[in-house]
């Protein structure tokens, strides 16, 4: 339905047009919203009508669109034959913000109170009834208990009279039943009505914006006009679908789009495309910011601060500071060089307020974005109503073969878990986002999956392997001493590890233990060797073993340490 204009048209660019009469407006045909790119936070929106253009200058209007289109972003493009020479923009107030539609709700409500209200009053007839086939009922009882103290029984009558009570009461038991079915469909009716009418009337603006395009056009003949525009109000994210074939050794990827929108129009059948990369609405000539030399306390302090949220935040919050931060990309860059002169500075004056080059370094990675480039075209049309709810849409699929391996953690619990490593060869990037595991097809619960180029790694936990079981126990606990000319005492423990393979296939388990690690000199730890060589991590204390199992075989671990101490002193570990 076509807006009444209530006001001044606003003009908001300027109509070029060509000398000599202005062009005559060309019908209205139908201008469809053709393909969208979705960026993190925006959608530029295209929209497409095909005229049947005179030679010459031409003017066409497209009508409806969303009021709060950016401006700023509006653009149009012609098809071959045909050169944009002008666009106008225009508002366009409503005269009312009930529409037609809304009306139209309101009869379809009044309609189903109405039917609300009459099966309510069939209620309290039925319940009516119900009552009097049970006085009906009490009072047959009392006559029956009369007549049967005078020993004055008439049988076939009284079946007769209690058989009308109680088919009476079972059919009201069957209305009953029907009519509360019939109440519980209009209350629901009414529920659904009521709340299209409450969204309805607040999605639906009070203006619309409207685009007029003059193009000249070589000759007669339809003619293609496009428009663009970029409208807030719609996110997109990433997610993924995991699923590991462990009959293959395959992983295959399944990668979405999560797509949020509530700009006001839907897209239906469109071609769509996800983006990374924001649009930059601030084209000016960057200009070189100040570089610090020297910087306060509270300078400093706040750097500080910075570097330490960049290198623990999640990207999607790093994402947000990035915006607030940034209001440019010369900001960006100014502060990414002073980052670098910051790690220029001595270890000792760093570690004042808590910085060192690897978090100064970690942080620097984190302003670096590889992935502000990735786009996905979605190889089918999607249709993606305007309804604040998430709709996920397919950006690609493919199966890869993986390299799977079982790790072990026999100090916090009995489970194996699996894990799968990939190289990427989806063809695309991998963006961070949360996933679904499958494991031969089950759910085995949700995960996330990290940033990946093409050909580099990624991997994936798939939780534990209920035919895989792992078991350490303390064997023995020796103490010795004090020594000679030492107050010391030393204690030898001694660690068995179990690993029993329950599947019908060999398999390679990675096993992860620790021996404690001192941090003061009196205190000496010492490991004293295993029936099987780990690998160690002195700094760490962690000891690795890789075990390649048999099918239905076990395989064990031998190991001890020590710790010299002085005698009477509690020693702890985590």
């Amino acid at each position: 339905m076509s807006p009444s204009i209530l006001s001044a048209v606003l003009w908001s660019a300027s109509l070029v047009v060509s000398d000599g009469e202005p062009p005559a407006p060309a019908p209205a045909p139908e201008a469809p919203i053709t393909s969208v790119v979705v960026f993190p936070q925006h959608a530029e929106i295209t929209r497409e009508m095909e005229i049947d253009a005179r030679a010459g200058a031409n003017l066409v209007t497209f009508h409806d669109l969303v009021p709060y289109l950016n401006p700023h972003t509006l653009r149009a493009s012609a098809g071959d034959g045909a050169r944009i020479t002008g666009t106008e923009l225009r508002t366009v107030f409503l005269e009312e913000s009930l529409s037609e539609e809304i009306a139209a709700l309101d009869r379809a409500i009044l309609e189903a109170a109405d039917a609300r209200a009459a099966e309510t009053r069939n209620e309290a007839r039925l319940k009516e009834e119900v009552l009097f086939y049970g006085a009906v009922k009490e009072r047959l009882s009392a006559d029956m208990g009369r007549q049967l103290a005078e020993g004055e029984v008439a049988v076939d009558g009284w079946k007769q009279v209690l058989g009308f009570v109680n088919d009476g009461l079972l059919d009201c038991d069957v209305r009953a039943g029907e009519l509360g079915q019939r109440m519980r469909e209009l209350d629901r009716k009414l529920a659904t009505l009521s709340q299209e009418r409450k969204e309805y009337a607040g999605q639906k603006p009070k203006e619309v914006k409207e685009v007029a395009v003059s193009f000249d056009s070589d000759g007669a003949g339809p003619r293609k006009v496009q428009i663009h525009y970029i409208v807030d109000a719609a996110v997109w994210k990433p997610s993924y679908d995991v699923h590991l074939d462990r009959a293959t050794g395959e992983i295959e990827v399944v990668g979405y789009g999560q797509i949020v929108q509530w700009t006001g129009e839907a897209w239906p059948d469109v071609e769509l495309t996800l983006a990374m990369s924001r649009p930059d609405f601030e084209l000016a000539v960057p200009e070189l910011q100040p570089l610090l030399a020297s910087l306060d306390d509270g300078e400093m302090a706040q750097l500080a601060k910075e570097v330490s949220f960049l290198g623990s935040s999640a990207s999607d919050q790093v994402q947000k500071w990035s915006e607030t931060r940034f209001q440019r990309s010369q900001d960006r860059e100014t502060f990414r060089r002073n980052l670098e002169q910051l790690s220029r500075r001595s270890d000792q004056h760093l570690a004042q307020y808590g910085l060192n080059r690897r978090l100064i370094e970690g942080a620097l990675t984190r302003l670096a974005d590889r992935f502000a480039a990735v786009r996905y075209e979605i190889p089918r049309r999607e249709s993606i109503p305007y309804d604040s709810s998430p709709h996920k849409v397919v950006a690609f699929s493919a199966r890869m073969p993986a390299r799977l391996e079982y790790v072990a953690t026999p100090a916090l619990g009995n489970s194996v878990m699996l894990r799968g490593e990939i190289v990427n060869g989806t063809g695309v990037p991998v963006l961070e986002g949360g996933a679904s595991l499958f494991v031969d097809g089950s759910y085995v619960g949700a995960g996330q999956v990290t940033s990946a180029a093409q050909n580099e790694p990624l991997a994936f936990s798939f939780g534990p392997d209920d035919a895989l079981v792992v078991k350490r126990e303390l064997v023995t606990r020796d103490v010795k001493g004090p020594e000679a000319f030492r107050q010391s005492q030393v204690i030898t423990y001694h660690y068995a590890i179990t690993v029993e393979n329950f599947n019908e296939r060999a398999v390679e388990v990675e096993v992860d233990d620790q021996i404690p690690v001192s941090k003061t000199d009196d205190i000496q730890v010492t490991f004293l060797g295993a029936d099987v060589e780990p690998e160690i991590d002195e700094t760490s204390g962690t000891l690795r073993w890789e075990l390649g199992i048999a099918a239905g075989a076990t395989s064990t671990i031998d190991y001890s340490f020590s710790v010299e101490c002085p005698v009477g002193r509690d020693v702890h570990w985590n």
